[in-house]
């Protein structure tokens, strides 16, 4: 069906819709799933999945986030893949729309996106963020991923500013006078 997971060879977003396909395409039954991805996983990805709850190793939606969690493909690691990911020299163009597809699903579902208006709010502001300088960037950078509105993300940048100028007018020096 498929081969093992290779942890330097494979990417495990795309390994595990690679494997739904599969175990779709093999008609195997949903709740058969986890436990056949379990077997195709490397012994120390196994043995993390056996630590937790006994749920998990039973439930593959609970299984890939776990999955997802341990190689840390958060929604702002799978942006910033979506964003800069780039065409592999042997890779056909059909397999990177396939990979950009995936990690841009993986950005948006990630964060719940299941409207248009919430697409486009997203949209918009990381078009925002791209044009916040490093330092603005850097003093909110606890929160950055989870700013995802419009309006807060800018009321935030706003009230940055406003500080920042203030500061800036009272500790300059007042100009000489002759």
């Amino acid at each position: 069906m498929i081969p093992k997971f290779d942890q330097v060879n494979n990417d495990i977003s795309l390994y595990l819709i690679l494997f739904e396909r599969q175990a779709q395409t093999a008609d195997v039954p949903k709740e058969f799933w986890a436990s056949h991805l379990l077997s195709l996983l490397p012994y120390e990805i196994a043995q993390l999945v056996a630590r937790e709850d006994v749920g998990i190793s039973r439930d593959f939606v609970k299984m890939k986030s776990l999955l997802l969690k341990t190689y840390k493909l958060t929604a702002e690691k799978f942006r910033q893949l979506f964003s800069k990911h780039c065409k592999s020299p042997t890779a056909t163009w059909k397999d990177f729309a396939y990979e950009v597809r995936n990690y841009f699903h993986g950005w948006i579902s990630g964060l719940d996106i299941s409207t248009f208006d919430q697409l486009k709010e997203l949209i918009i502001v990381d078009q925002i963020k791209c044009r916040v300088p490093p330092e603005v960037r850097e003093h909110y950078i606890d929160e950055w991923s989870q700013l995802n509105k419009v309006e807060i993300l800018t009321s935030k940048l706003d009230d940055y500013d406003a500080i920042r100028t203030k500061r800036d007018f009272h500790t300059s020096t007042p100009p000489k006078r002759s």
